[in-house]
């Protein structure tokens, strides 16, 4: 409830900010809905919806995108009576919200990579690892006088090196 409150106040002041000598009176909760809205998107960003009408399926991140786009291209439409900024603002609200959310996303994908696992065993002919493909055995060839380990298929069918490399 407090999201959705702080979602709705935030568009709200947004608006005023922009509009403070206008006459017009904002009301509704459409900011505070498209803060939910940017706010799932930011935590079930694949999450998928089916919408009614064209009955298709999108994804949360998208379809928060798309309604944001919307009402950044409908900021210039000086016609209309809907308060755009005020979606806007709850948009940044919903995103503000969550940021932590995003922040550590972007640490475990950091963390991921880092201690990804390292692949011990590479085939010199084709490069494949056993960190790509754990099920295949790898061997050092007996005929030559490198240290070069081989998968199963190149094993007996690769070029002999006579001498040492160094590498």
């Amino acid at each position: 409830m407090s999201a959705y409150l702080i979602c709705g106040l935030l568009g709200a002041a947004i608006w005023y900010v922009f509009n403070m000598k206008s006459y017009a009176n904002l009301m509704g909760a459409s900011a505070a809905v498209v803060g939910y809205l940017v706010a799932a998107a930011v935590l079930f960003p694949d999450e998928r919806m089916r919408l009614l009408f064209p009955p298709i399926d999108v994804s949360l991140k998208t379809l928060a995108i798309v309604f944001v786009g919307i009402d950044v291209l409908m900021l210039f439409n000086t016609g209309g009576r809907v308060a755009h900024l005020a979606h806007l603002g709850g948009a940044v609200g919903g995103l503000l919200m969550f940021r932590s959310v995003l922040l550590q996303r972007a640490s475990q994908a950091s963390r991921r990579r880092k201690f990804a696992p390292k692949s011990l065993h590479v085939c010199a002919t084709c490069g494949v690892t056993d960190a790509k493909n754990p099920q295949l055995d790898f061997r050092v060839c007996s005929s030559c006088a490198g240290s070069e380990e081989y998968c199963e298929a190149h094993l007996r069918s690769h070029e002999h090196t006579l001498e040492k490399t160094d590498g």
